[in-house]
């Protein structure tokens, strides 16, 4: 993989050092530092920049991923996406990572959506479309602005709003191997007075699964092993329809109201063949196959109010009202096929229904002096309902019959208010510090109305938070950071009542898991020059109340999972973060972690202290070969993490893309490929006396898309030298 790594990274050069001029070069690299000094932290200054946009634009304290810049957003999914961006994994099955961590707060437009709550996350990401969104902010130690839940951060999706005056639009169509298609349009209209915009986005899509998990249990009064080896084969053809819009009214010069709103339709068919075969040394005890027909769907329905008042050009109020509901209907039917031992086929159904809602309230005034020192304030309150309904039944002698041990019924309540503050001070021209504070109270109660049994937790926490830069001279910056952060745990987390997917595999929440908190320190340098910067920033999380996932057995063989809370935690690492722009129709972005974790997991049983280095890197290559051909490459390599009973293996993903833009006509057409090398798996693996377990999960391997986009109205390019990436897919 090296070797082609550079080898198109010499290719890139030499097409670049013929298609460009000393004075293009000159031009670019003015541009490519106005560019790096555009996210500066807790000091952002108004910047006007007009020229192409960098993929990457990093600072000490966040990095933001412009997705026009990246040829993968024309055609992917947001999943896909977010793969290419430093410091986050995505796993096979669609699940975040910031920094080796699960822990992390996903946003839209700065705001808590229903789509990335909980189990939920992973389905949308893997649907939703990649160029709804404008870029991808990374903010691994926010300020108290911000809700202080995610261990690791926060990563904030921002859609696309109408910019340009006047009309434009966009329409785009992809079609990729085994029957995968999307298309979408979006229009906008602006005048200085309103601005609307409608998008629609469609998508085909399939997404085979495939897990090998077997496992060895050692009885611990005989020594008898028995082994268990499961394989799953999973097909499903997942469809998403998804619409919005939004409206703005400058009613005056100081005061303007926006509405926007979205509905999400999805439907996930699937079927899937769980094999199960049961022995002890040669002798099998059971072999059987359970089929599985799913019929699922989910619903989304999103809409909020803003307005804000300007008081002049230092001081601004803003409240804003959403409103969100989310609805997810399962229905599954099973049938059981014997082969060992000799028995009829049997078969059980189970019904899933989960509804959610969500309103969010919040007010926030924000005042500046003439030295540009800054004061925020601002009241939150986030008021969440969960409504969970799992019905099972059995075929027993022709007749279908509630199983009452299994079937269940569990609503959670949640009530978060938030008073906060941020104070940032200039002491001069070189060096500046933030103070914030932020005080929640959450009023949490689980209701398992199968038990006749409420559990309320209730508790009162204040977040610190503490921001310093200090720019040494033009090139070089320090900065160092604090923030206390909390990790609550969800609905889904605290649900007790199992779902029996796989009979052998058991998930369950609990009820009595306490939220965890986290102190959370970044130290940063940052070194700039016009073609070239790097970023250094070194970190430790010390976390008390460590939610983990824990396995356990049966004497049947069945498995059950569910999270409890370990004594504590600390991991940290370094990260860098460089950025380079040989020339100018060349740019090669590499990020790379090394990072150490330590648990305690004494009370669990487990050694007191169990600790490992892990490590991953990201490459992300652009190239203009002439002004309208462009290829990029992307790859992602994390190594094997440690998790409280074993570990998880190394994961290594590889992206290639291309583009040829028709200025004239605003056309561009497009061609990606996915996990190119069909290396992309995730491998776990449970080390522990009495059970040795190893699960494999792939997915479909070396994705290929073509598809073609067409800007129109001011959407449209005028000059080819401007834009070398379409901005408005």
């Amino acid at each position: 993989m090296k070797r082609i790594v550079l080898v198109f990274i010499a290719a890139c050069a030499m097409f670049g050092m013929v298609a460009q001029n000393p004075q293009e070069k000159a031009d670019s690299l003015t541009l490519d530092s106005l560019a790096n000094s555009m996210a500066n932290g807790v000091m952002l200054q108004d910047v006007v920049v007009k020229g192409n946009k960098s993929a990457f634009v990093s600072s000490i304290d966040r990095k933001i991923f412009n997705v026009g810049s990246d040829i993968q957003s024309s055609t992917g999914t947001l999943s896909e996406l977010m793969r290419s961006i430093p410091s986050v994994q995505v796993d096979v099955d669609g699940n975040v990572s910031l920094r080796g961590s699960e822990n992390v707060l996903v946003l839209i437009d700065g705001k808590p959506s229903m789509m990335m709550n909980g189990k939920s996350r992973a389905t949308s990401l893997q649907q939703l479309p990649s160029n709804m969104f404008e870029r991808i902010e990374v903010i691994t130690n926010p300020s108290a602005q911000y809700k202080p839940d995610g261990t690791a951060g926060i990563i904030n999706l921002v859609t696309k709003k109408v910019v340009k005056p006047g009309f434009s639009g966009t329409v785009t169509a992809n079609v990729g191997n085994q029957s995968r298609y999307n298309c979408g349009v979006s229009l906008g209209y602006s005048t200085p007075k309103l601005r609307f915009n409608v998008n629609y986005g469609y998508r085909k899509d399939r997404r085979d699964r495939y897990i090998n998990n077997t496992r060895t249990l050692t009885d611990a009064t005989t020594g008898i092993q028995t082994d268990y080896n499961q394989h799953t084969d999973s097909k499903a053809r997942s469809t998403s329809n998804i619409i919005g819009g939004g409206l703005g009214w400058n009613i005056t010069s100081r005061d303007k109201i926006d509405f926007t709103g979205s509905y999400t339709h999805m439907t996930f068919p699937r079927d899937e063949d769980n094999r199960l075969i049961e022995s002890i040394g040669s002798a099998v005890l059971q072999d059987y196959v359970r089929h599985r027909h799913d019929q699922e769907r989910q619903n989304q329905t999103e809409w909020s109010a803003a307005y804000s008042h300007s008081f002049g050009t230092d001081r601004t109020f803003t409240a804003d009202y959403t409103h969100s509901v989310h609805d997810e209907v399962e229905r599954n039917n099973y049938s059981n096929i014997f082969t060992v031992p000799a028995i009829s086929t049997t078969m059980d159904n189970t019904l899933i229904k989960q509804r959610e809602n969500e309103n969010l309230i919040r007010a926030i005034y924000e005042s500046k002096n003439s030295n540009n020192d800054k004061l925020v304030a601002g009241y939150e309150a986030e008021i969440d309902n969960s409504d969970m309904f799992y019905y099972v039944d059995n075929l027993i002698n022709g007749s279908w019959v509630k199983n009452l041990d299994l079937s269940n019924d569990y609503t959670f309540r949640e009530r978060v208010h938030s008073l906060y503050g941020t104070y940032e001070r200039h002491f001069n021209e070189r060096f500046a510090a933030e103070l914030g504070l932020r005080a929640e109270m959450s009023l949490i109660t689980s209701n398992l109305l199968t038990l006749n049994q409420k559990i309320k937790d209730n508790y009162f926490y204040l977040y610190p938070t503490f921001h310093s830069t200090y720019q040494l001279d033009g090139n070089n910056e320090f900065q160092l950071n604090y923030s206390l952060r909390v990790n609550r745990p969800e609905g889904d987390d605290l649900n007790p009542f199992p779902e029996y997917k796989d009979p052998y595999n058991i998930r369950k929440g609990n009820p009595y898991l306490r939220p965890e908190k986290i102190h959370s320190i970044e130290a940063g340098w940052e070194w700039k020059h016009a073609s070239s910067s790097v970023i250094l920033t070194p970190y430790c999380r010390y976390t008390t109340n460590k939610m983990t996932d824990i396995t356990t057995t049966d004497a049947k063989g069945v498995m059950t999972t569910t999270m409890q809370n370990m004594n504590n935690s600390l991991d940290g690492g370094v990260e860098m973060v460089f950025d380079w722009s040989p020339i100018k129709s060349v740019k090669v972005d590499l990020s790379s972690n090394v990072f150490y974790n330590q648990i305690d997991a004494s009370d669990l049983g487990y050694s007191s202290r169990k600790g490992a280095m892990a490590w991953l890197m990201a490459l992300n290559a652009n190239a203009n070969v002439t002004d309208n051909f462009a290829i990029q490459l992307n790859t992602h390599y994390n190594s094997s993490t440690l998790t409280p009973q074993g570990h998880r293996n190394a994961t290594y993903i590889a992206n290639l893309g291309a583009k040829y833009d028709f200025p004239k006509y605003g056309i561009s057409l497009i061609a990606t490929a996915s996990d190119l090398f069909n290396t992309f798996r995730y491998v776990e693996t449970i080390d522990i006396p009495l059970l040795k377990q190893r699960v494999e999960r792939k997915r479909t391997a070396r994705i290929f898309y073509v598809g073609l986009s067409w800007r129109f109205g001011n959407g449209k390019t005028k000059n080819n030298h401007e834009i070398k990436y379409d901005e408005n897919l």
